[in-house]
């Protein structure tokens, strides 16, 4: 089953979040799930170096906040 992620201001602290590799793209898991709860069109292999090894290691954030920031240091 396909989730959504709705990012607000008001989260539960204990929500942990991956963003990591996803079939060359960059992606966003809730912690623990294998598949992505949002595919972003941003290929991997275009991130400087050091960028794309902690994508494909992934990167853990606690709370929406956090991840929306995280999101936008990718998307821009």
């Amino acid at each position: 089953m396909k989730r959504t992620i709705k990012i607000t201001a008001v989260v539960l602290a204990s929500e942990m979040y991956v963003l990591r590799d996803y079939n060359g793209r960059i992606a966003v898991f809730a912690c623990g799930d294998d598949e992505p709860l949002e595919v972003f069109d941003i290929f991997t292999s275009s991130l400087p170096k050091s960028e794309a090894e902690r994508v494909y290691k992934g990167i853990t954030v606690e709370g929406g906040e956090a991840l929306q920031r995280l999101i936008e240091d990718f998307t821009g």
